[in-house]
Formats: C-alpha cells, structure tokens, sequence
C-alpha cells in the first residue's frame, strides 16, 4: 500500500519509471541496477523515504525492471550493492 502512495504522489512530481522515459534515462549502459536501487531507496515512499525493509525496496527494482521489459533471471536481486552494481541496466 505504501508503494502505491508513493507511486502516486511520484506520478504528479518525477519522471515516469517506466516506457520511453525510464529507456531513456536508465537503460543507457551507464546506470547499474544499484543505481535504480539507490534512488527508489532514498526517495520512496515520497516523504518518507528509507522506510522500507532492504527486501521491499529490492522487490520494487525488480517490479520496475520486469515492468520495463526486463526478464527475470534464475534467482532473485541480491541484497548486496556491490553485486547490483555489476548488473548494467542495457538498453533492449
């Protein structure tokens, strides 16, 4: 429920996370999936960000990557940064 909160109030004042604009800003071989990490983490849910539980906020990256296109692999998003950081999110 919170994650929907969010995802409303960040419709009227952000980026969109998904179509032509996250393809755009995101899937540029540049951004590692740590990055997107990074910022649901930090900026979710809107006026209360870092609320979350480590598990929550890697299970909305992977929500938003599968919403993106992005296929699932064997095994789900590790909670270490330094191994999302080797994911490259490639454009498609």
């Amino acid at each position: 429920m919170r994650f929907l909160s969010w995802l409303r109030a960040r419709r009227a004042s952000a980026l969109p996370l998904s179509g032509a604009t996250f393809r755009t800003r995101w899937a540029d071989d540049r951004h590692s999936v740590d990055d997107l990490f990074y910022i649901i983490r930090t900026l979710m849910p809107y006026g209360q960000p870092a609320t979350l539980s480590k598990q929550e906020y890697i299970d909305i990256t992977a929500y938003i990557l599968i919403v993106n296109g992005y296929l699932a692999g064997g095994q789900p998003l590790p909670l270490d940064s330094r191994i999302l950081k080797q994911i490259t999110i490639r454009p498609q």
